[in-house]
């Protein structure tokens, strides 16, 4: 009820009392009384008589704003952070921007993980959301989502999803039916800049050198992961350990050619270098280790910790990648 329809009904009442006192009081006094009130009274129900002949009631909610109200979403006063903000980002990408392949692999684990951290930094107000609540008839318009509704409300990984309408699927509901604020959303935005902050861009990685034994395991899966495993170098059989001593044999080879270049510490020595393409073709990678022995016997390591560059790897990889398939010759 509008402030001006309370004044007028509590005018109504004066008058009324005003006209009873009548014959109790002089004339002079409850006159006045009587058409002050009466023209408070007027004035007060000009806008609900109005209401009734235009039939607008601005006052009167949509059957959107009850249903969503009935289920304990009324829309929130803005707080200053959420004035001064803007709804720029998908949270999606918030998502993506922690775990890039996230994207892909939409594993539930580490979506949940993810979620969780997200959810503190929700319900204590470091990052603001907007979101559509999803009314019986329609979905509203963005609208901040109030801090503690994240008390009782979980994100859904739906959310990952990248709809072409915007993220037209349900992305936050309540995590109980015993939750207070049992709205859903869909289409929750941030601020970019807001989430930035509080989760800065990682620096850039550096190439990093592999250890030769994780380099043979890597090349190992990723012939697995590709296909082309079976089309090139020995089968398992009883030796789970001769595939990867094969794939350490191949980037050795690889080194010899001078494709690519491996580094290592001379055996009394502390201090990495690369080892020179010359005595590749003399040297021997030991089972499960990162050292090369001059020859097939174990002895005194010529080179331990022996390693290679992501991007030196990556060539090998590509190598027998395309000798697998056809697209090098077996003379190469």
């Amino acid at each position: 009820m509008e402030n001006e329809a309370r004044i007028g009904i509590g005018s109504t009442a004066l008058f009324t009392l005003a006209g009873v006192w009548a014959p109790l009081l002089t004339w002079w006094v409850s006159g006045p009384l009587m058409v002050a009130t009466g023209l408070v009274a007027i004035w007060g129900f000009v806008p609900a008589v109005q209401n009734i002949f235009t039939g607008n009631d601005d006052a009167a909610p949509s059957n959107d704003m009850r249903q969503v109200a009935a289920q304990g979403a009324s829309p929130p006063p803005l707080t200053e952070a959420a004035k001064n903000g803007v709804p720029n980002w998908p949270i999606r990408n918030l998502f993506f921007h922690l775990k890039p392949d996230l994207q892909q692999t939409k594993k539930q684990a580490d979506f949940d993980a993810l979620a969780a951290e997200i959810t503190d930094k929700l319900s204590t107000g470091q990052l603001l959301a907007w979101g559509r609540a999803i009314g019986r008839d329609r979905t509203l318009p963005l609208f901040p989502i109030p801090e503690d509704y994240w008390l009782h409300a979980k994100l859904n990984i739906w959310l990952l999803d990248d709809e072409p309408g915007g993220g037209n699927v349900l992305q936050a509901r309540p995590d109980s039916t015993n939750a207070p604020n049992k709205t859903q959303y869909q289409e929750i935005l941030i601020n970019q800049a807001q989430a930035l902050a509080e989760w800065p861009a990682p620096a850039p990685m550096t190439p990093r050198d592999i250890p030769l034994q994780e380099a043979a395991q890597i090349a190992y899966e990723q012939a697995e992961r590709d296909g082309w495993l079976k089309k090139i170098g020995p089968a398992r059989g009883s030796d789970p350990q001769l595939p990867l001593e094969y794939f350490k044999h191949a980037i050795l080879k690889r080194a010899e050619n001078r494709e690519i270049t491996l580094s290592g510490k001379e055996f009394l020595s502390r201090n990495p270098y690369p080892i020179p393409a010359e005595v590749v073709p003399g040297l021997w990678p030991m089972r499960g280790e990162n050292t090369l022995h001059r020859g097939s016997v174990a002895g005194q390591a010529e080179f331990k910790d022996v390693t290679i560059s992501a991007e030196d790897l990556d060539k090998v990889i590509v190598f027998y990648h395309a000798l697998a398939t056809g697209l090098r010759g077996a003379s190469d």
